[in-house]
């Protein structure tokens, strides 16, 4: 996975320094959102557009949209029009968000997590807590936000 197959800002944050602000949290995770089903070429060539029309993945912004403005998006030509994606984007920063308000960041959340619960662990309770989120996609997530994750993390425990 190279930087040039990301969109551009998510491609600062995967494999350099992690994210640091809590949008380009939510601008990785909604990339790791959007890649699954699609190209990484239909995404990246979006990927500024989807950025402005997802005001820049301002947190507060998108988790005050009402239904109305969620509405507008799907049909706005400058996103990937994909109600379940555009809706999930929209929850998980109201998650984000709240999450963010009680550690004092949501990199303080992950990086506690990831001390304290572990990396496996902390995969599954990103998935449990986000919407469209399971194991793999999480496991991407994390990556894109510049966190060491192996890909072992993501596959089912064995039981013994």
């Amino acid at each position: 996975m190279t930087r040039r197959s990301l969109p551009a800002s998510a491609a600062q944050c995967e494999l350099g320094p992690s994210c640091r602000s809590d949008a380009e949290y939510l601008e990785a995770m909604a990339s790791a959102l959007f890649r699954v089903g699609f190209s990484r070429q239909v995404v990246a060539r979006k990927w500024p557009e989807l950025r402005e029309a997802f005001a820049e993945f301002d947190l507060d912004r998108l988790a005050e949209l009402t239904q109305e403005e969620v509405e507008g998006l799907l049909g706005d030509p400058r996103v990937i029009r994909n109600r379940a994606k555009i809706e999930a984007v929209v929850e998980n920063a109201r998650t984000m968000r709240d999450l963010s308000a009680q550690a004092g960041s949501f990199r303080r959340y992950v990086e506690t997590s990831l001390a304290e619960a572990g990396e496996r662990e902390t995969l599954r309770d990103v998935g449990q807590r986000f919407r469209r989120l399971g194991p793999k996609t999480s496991l991407i997530f994390l990556r894109l936000a510049g966190h060491s994750m192996p890909e072992s993390t993501a596959q089912p425990e064995q039981s013994a």
